[in-house]
């Protein structure tokens, strides 16, 4: 689940928000971290040939687009998708509103720029690795953060009165149908941000209901959450040699070191709630909405696949894939190269239910970055190996 502070970062790479922060970066010089690409602000300038009005016109539309951005960060979502889906809106309406202040040639040669960037970067995580590193965090949530989150979600279900139980139960209906709406509004071609809005003010009395019930149970949930403080930090730390493992190896002399980790910023999920993402003043109403008889989406009950594994890994000549097939079905089990490329498929058959293994002969593939992916019934599980020789 991504994080707030993973969504800026995905939201911010685009060229045309980062044109428009530059061009009034001067005025917040030393308030925030700049992009590398800022940093030469007189250069993109030259580049696109501004004249005068349009720097006046984007630098109006950058202090607009801080102030709904600084509105958004202040609003709370049931969801991070729910804050993820408003603040992508804001960033079209955001790219819709620079178009018209750019020709045609400054367009095309902006989109020729943000092209040149888009090309692979050494350090910059692959989209393999992003799939399997969102599969082994996904893996990891459900096996150890929800069943201890449940567990303390059912001793505040004993104190709950039947009336507030009854509300909580239709404002878990409630909220499941926004986000069923928000999702196919994502989906309209001719959506905005204004119709985001509208349908945030439909459901403002959910939360307002969801905030009195949280102040009226604010001393049971704290002492709640407070008791999963040790388990808590374990999952910090955990989820943090998970994010270590996927960061690709830094260029020599360009490592990053700093209070957010090793590389620079993005190291990982510190300062977030690992079972509870987003801003911590939401904390308590999503642990009081969460169902602690609720069957984990996730789960065994409702997957084909679970608990992949490579050994060795790193791996010089051959390694052994194990998986658990949790219903009987097609299996097809994939090699791919760090680029994501298909380079062999490992066993395509049917397959019995229970817990699986495969060798693979390594001795022929080069050193470096492979990804094996076991596909079933719709589901896929992908883990990152290393072949090392010594």
């Amino acid at each position: 689940m991504k994080s707030y502070q993973q969504v800026l970062s995905v939201l911010f790479t685009g060229a045309l928000l980062l044109l428009s922060i530059a061009l009034g970066a001067q005025a917040r010089h030393g308030q925030h971290h700049q992009p590398r690409f800022m940093q030469d602000l007189e250069q993109l300038k030259t580049e696109l040939q501004l004249t005068d009005e349009q720097q006046a016109q984007l630098e109006a539309l950058n202090t607009t687009f801080e102030k709904e951005r600084a509105e958004l960060k202040n609003q709370q979502f049931d969801s991070p998708e729910a804050q993820h889906a408003a603040f992508k809106q804001l960033m079209q309406d955001h790219k819709a509103r620079i178009d018209e202040v750019l020709t045609t040639e400054q367009k095309a040669r902006l989109q020729q720029l943000k092209q040149e960037r888009k090309a692979p970067r050494q350090g910059r995580m692959d989209k393999a690795d992003k799939a399997a590193l969102k599969s082994e965090l996904k893996a990891y949530r459900s096996e150890n953060i929800l069943p201890v989150m449940k567990a303390q979600r059912a001793k505040l279900e004993e104190k709950l009165s039947p009336e507030d139980k009854a509300q909580i139960t239709t404002l878990r209906a409630s909220l499941k149908t926004r986000r069923q709406e928000m999702r196919a509004l994502k989906q309209e071609a001719n959506k905005s941000r204004e119709d985001f809005q509208k349908l945030r003010e439909t459901y403002k009395p959910d939360q307002e209901a969801i905030k009195a019930l949280v102040e009226k149970y604010d001393a049971d949930i704290d002492a709640l959450l407070a008791e999963m403080q040790p388990q808590q930090e374990q999952w910090h730390k955990d989820i943090q040699a998970i994010y270590q493992k996927y960061r690709p190896e830094p260029k020599s002399g360009d490592e990053k070191t700093g209070p957010k980790g090793k590389y620079g910023h993005h190291a990982g999920p510190k300062g977030q709630h690992p079972a509870l993402p987003g801003k911590p003043e939401m904390h308590k109403g999503r642990f009081l909405l969460l169902d602690p008889n609720a069957a984990d989406n996730s789960s065994t009950e409702n997957s084909a696949l679970s608990k992949v594994s490579v050994f060795p890994n790193p791996a010089a000549n051959e390694m052994t894939l194990q998986y658990t097939l949790e219903k009987a079905g097609s299996v097809r089990i994939e090699l791919r190269n760090k680029e994501g490329n298909l380079v062999k498929v490992v066993k395509e058959s049917n397959e019995k239910a229970g817990t699986q293994s495969v060798t693979i002969d390594a001795s022929s593939l080069q050193e470096g970055i492979y990804y094996l992916t076991v596909i079933s019934q719709g589901q896929q599980l992908a883990q990152k190996v290393v072949v090392a020789r010594q």
